[in-house]
Protein backbone atom coordinates (compact mmCIF):
# COMPACT_ATOMS: atom_id res chain seq x y z
CA UNK A 1 0.00 0.00 0.00
CA UNK A 2 1.37 3.38 -0.97
CA UNK A 3 2.36 5.88 1.71
CA UNK A 4 1.34 8.84 -0.52
CA UNK A 5 -1.74 10.82 0.59
CA UNK A 6 -4.98 9.95 -1.11
CA UNK A 7 -5.21 11.41 -4.61
CA UNK A 8 -1.52 12.39 -4.82
CA UNK A 9 1.06 10.83 -7.19
CA UNK A 10 4.37 11.77 -8.74
CA UNK A 11 2.73 13.38 -11.74
CA UNK A 12 0.77 15.85 -9.61
CA UNK A 13 4.00 17.17 -8.12
CA UNK A 14 5.67 17.87 -11.47
CA UNK A 15 2.87 18.66 -13.94
CA UNK A 16 2.02 22.40 -14.22
CA UNK A 17 -1.51 23.44 -13.28
CA UNK A 18 -3.95 23.91 -16.11
CA UNK A 19 -4.70 27.57 -16.91
CA UNK A 20 -7.91 28.97 -15.45
CA UNK A 21 -10.16 31.06 -17.65
CA UNK A 22 -11.50 34.23 -15.94
CA UNK A 23 -14.09 36.65 -17.22
CA UNK A 24 -14.82 39.91 -15.35
CA UNK A 25 -18.49 40.16 -14.40
CA UNK A 26 -18.38 43.92 -15.00
CA UNK A 27 -18.47 46.95 -12.74
CA UNK A 28 -20.54 47.37 -9.62
CA UNK A 29 -21.66 50.57 -7.94
CA UNK A 30 -21.29 50.80 -4.16
CA UNK A 31 -24.05 52.70 -2.38
CA UNK A 32 -23.10 53.72 1.14
CA UNK A 33 -25.93 54.82 3.44
CA UNK A 34 -26.37 58.50 4.09
CA UNK A 35 -24.97 59.63 7.45
CA UNK A 36 -27.55 60.17 10.20
CA UNK A 37 -26.35 63.79 10.52
CA UNK A 38 -25.28 64.94 7.04
CA UNK A 39 -22.74 67.75 7.26
CA UNK A 40 -23.06 70.99 5.34
CA UNK A 41 -20.27 73.14 4.11
CA UNK A 42 -18.55 75.20 6.80
CA UNK A 43 -21.01 77.78 8.08
CA UNK A 44 -19.92 81.38 8.60
CA UNK A 45 -21.69 83.48 11.19
CA UNK A 46 -23.34 86.78 10.28
CA UNK A 47 -21.01 89.81 10.65
CA UNK A 48 -23.00 91.71 13.28
CA UNK A 49 -22.27 92.48 16.94
CA UNK A 50 -24.62 91.48 19.72
CA UNK A 51 -25.62 94.55 21.70
CA UNK A 52 -24.31 96.96 19.07
CA UNK A 53 -26.00 96.47 15.69
CA UNK A 54 -29.32 98.30 15.92
CA UNK A 55 -30.81 97.34 12.55
CA UNK A 56 -33.34 94.55 12.10
CA UNK A 57 -32.39 92.07 9.37
CA UNK A 58 -35.28 90.51 7.41
CA UNK A 59 -34.89 86.81 6.64
CA UNK A 60 -36.57 84.67 4.01
CA UNK A 61 -34.69 81.36 3.77
CA UNK A 62 -32.90 78.72 5.83
CA UNK A 63 -29.60 79.84 4.32
CA UNK A 64 -30.21 83.34 5.69
CA UNK A 65 -31.36 82.14 9.11
CA UNK A 66 -28.43 79.86 9.95
CA UNK A 67 -25.64 82.50 9.99
CA UNK A 68 -27.67 84.76 12.28
CA UNK A 69 -28.56 81.97 14.69
CA UNK A 70 -24.90 80.99 14.85
CA UNK A 71 -23.77 84.60 15.40
CA UNK A 72 -26.21 85.11 18.27
CA UNK A 73 -25.24 81.87 20.02
CA UNK A 74 -21.50 82.47 19.63
CA UNK A 75 -21.74 85.99 21.06
CA UNK A 76 -24.06 85.25 23.99
CA UNK A 77 -22.38 85.46 27.40
CA UNK A 78 -25.10 84.67 29.94
CA UNK A 79 -28.33 83.26 28.61
CA UNK A 80 -29.79 81.57 25.55
CA UNK A 81 -33.51 80.76 25.38
CA UNK A 82 -35.03 78.88 22.45
CA UNK A 83 -38.74 78.37 21.81
CA UNK A 84 -39.39 75.86 19.04
CA UNK A 85 -42.12 73.69 17.60
CA UNK A 86 -39.98 70.58 17.06
CA UNK A 87 -36.35 71.60 17.78
CA UNK A 88 -36.00 72.48 14.08
CA UNK A 89 -33.25 70.07 13.01
CA UNK A 90 -32.48 72.12 9.87
CA UNK A 91 -31.41 74.97 12.17
CA UNK A 92 -30.28 73.49 15.50
CA UNK A 93 -29.19 69.94 14.65
CA UNK A 94 -26.00 71.18 13.00
CA UNK A 95 -22.39 70.50 13.97
CA UNK A 96 -21.54 74.22 14.00
CA UNK A 97 -24.53 74.95 16.24
CA UNK A 98 -23.64 72.14 18.64
CA UNK A 99 -20.07 73.43 18.87
CA UNK A 100 -21.28 76.98 19.46
CA UNK A 101 -23.69 75.88 22.21
CA UNK A 102 -20.98 73.77 23.85
CA UNK A 103 -18.51 76.68 23.83
CA UNK A 104 -21.18 78.98 25.26
CA UNK A 105 -22.05 76.61 28.12
CA UNK A 106 -18.42 76.02 29.04
CA UNK A 107 -17.49 79.73 29.23
CA UNK A 108 -18.28 79.93 32.95
CA UNK A 109 -20.65 78.47 35.51
CA UNK A 110 -23.36 81.12 35.10
CA UNK A 111 -24.17 80.33 31.47
CA UNK A 112 -27.59 78.77 30.94
CA UNK A 113 -29.33 77.41 27.85
CA UNK A 114 -33.06 76.64 28.03
CA UNK A 115 -34.99 75.08 25.17
CA UNK A 116 -38.79 74.94 25.18
CA UNK A 117 -40.26 72.57 22.60
CA UNK A 118 -43.91 71.96 21.79
CA UNK A 119 -43.52 68.52 20.19
CA UNK A 120 -40.21 66.72 20.85
CA UNK A 121 -41.28 63.36 19.36
CA UNK A 122 -39.31 63.71 16.13
CA UNK A 123 -36.12 64.84 17.89
CA UNK A 124 -36.37 61.98 20.39
CA UNK A 125 -37.04 59.37 17.70
CA UNK A 126 -34.33 60.46 15.24
CA UNK A 127 -31.80 61.88 17.66
CA UNK A 128 -30.70 65.50 17.89
CA UNK A 129 -27.37 67.10 18.74
CA UNK A 130 -28.85 69.43 21.33
CA UNK A 131 -30.56 66.51 23.06
CA UNK A 132 -27.17 64.83 23.40
CA UNK A 133 -25.63 68.05 24.68
CA UNK A 134 -28.37 68.54 27.29
CA UNK A 135 -27.80 65.00 28.55
CA UNK A 136 -24.10 65.73 29.06
CA UNK A 137 -24.36 69.19 30.61
CA UNK A 138 -27.44 68.73 32.78
CA UNK A 139 -26.58 71.52 35.23
CA UNK A 140 -26.30 74.19 32.52
CA UNK A 141 -28.73 73.16 29.80
CA UNK A 142 -32.31 71.98 30.08
CA UNK A 143 -35.02 71.05 27.60
CA UNK A 144 -38.69 71.05 28.58
CA UNK A 145 -41.88 70.25 26.72
CA UNK A 146 -44.39 73.08 26.56
CA UNK A 147 -47.59 72.48 28.47
CA UNK A 148 -50.35 71.67 25.96
CA UNK A 149 -52.72 74.11 27.65
CA UNK A 150 -50.11 76.87 27.71
CA UNK A 151 -47.72 76.43 24.78
CA UNK A 152 -46.50 80.03 24.98
CA UNK A 153 -47.40 80.98 21.42
CA UNK A 154 -47.10 79.40 18.00
CA UNK A 155 -44.03 81.33 16.83
CA UNK A 156 -40.38 80.29 17.04
CA UNK A 157 -37.58 82.41 18.49
CA UNK A 158 -34.10 82.49 19.96
CA UNK A 159 -33.07 85.00 22.65
CA UNK A 160 -29.40 85.79 23.27
CA UNK A 161 -28.64 87.61 26.52
CA UNK A 162 -30.81 90.74 26.88
CA UNK A 163 -30.63 92.15 23.38
CA UNK A 164 -30.45 89.46 20.67
CA UNK A 165 -33.52 88.04 18.95
CA UNK A 166 -34.09 85.64 16.05
CA UNK A 167 -37.84 85.45 15.41
CA UNK A 168 -40.12 83.64 12.97
CA UNK A 169 -43.85 84.28 13.44
CA UNK A 170 -44.76 81.03 11.65
CA UNK A 171 -42.44 78.10 12.47
CA UNK A 172 -43.52 76.38 9.25
CA UNK A 173 -42.02 79.23 7.22
CA UNK A 174 -38.53 80.73 6.97
CA UNK A 175 -39.66 84.36 7.00
CA UNK A 176 -38.54 86.25 10.06
CA UNK A 177 -35.98 88.72 11.31
CA UNK A 178 -32.79 88.93 13.33
CA UNK A 179 -32.03 91.71 15.80
CA UNK A 180 -28.78 92.24 17.67
CA UNK A 181 -29.74 95.19 19.86
CA UNK A 182 -33.43 95.33 20.63
CA UNK A 183 -33.71 95.08 24.44
CA UNK A 184 -37.34 96.24 24.58
CA UNK A 185 -38.56 93.45 22.30
CA UNK A 186 -36.31 90.92 23.97
CA UNK A 187 -37.86 91.77 27.38
CA UNK A 188 -41.31 91.06 25.96
CA UNK A 189 -40.23 87.72 24.48
CA UNK A 190 -38.35 86.84 27.67
CA UNK A 191 -41.46 87.39 29.80
CA UNK A 192 -43.46 85.11 27.50
CA UNK A 193 -40.75 82.50 27.56
CA UNK A 194 -40.36 82.51 31.35
CA UNK A 195 -44.11 82.15 31.88
CA UNK A 196 -44.31 79.17 29.50
CA UNK A 197 -41.13 77.68 30.96
CA UNK A 198 -42.47 77.71 34.52
CA UNK A 199 -45.57 75.80 33.38
CA UNK A 200 -43.68 73.40 31.08
CA UNK A 201 -43.44 69.65 31.54
CA UNK A 202 -40.32 67.76 32.58
CA UNK A 203 -40.47 65.02 29.97
CA UNK A 204 -38.29 62.04 31.02
CA UNK A 205 -37.75 61.11 27.36
CA UNK A 206 -35.82 64.36 26.92
CA UNK A 207 -33.31 63.38 29.59
CA UNK A 208 -32.97 59.61 29.29
CA UNK A 209 -30.06 58.26 27.26
CA UNK A 210 -30.83 56.59 23.96
CA UNK A 211 -29.71 52.96 23.87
Amino acid sequence: MSDEPFGMDDASETDPLAPIAFESPGRFAIHNPEPSHPERAALEQAPFRLGESASAHPLASAAELRPHALALVRQARRSICISSADMEPWLYDEAAMQQACTAFLLQHGDCRLRLLVRDPALAIRRGHRLLSLARRLTSRMEIRRAHPDHPGGEDAFLLADRSGLLWRPDPREFQGRACYHEPGRVRQFQARFDEAWNLAIHDPDLRSLLL
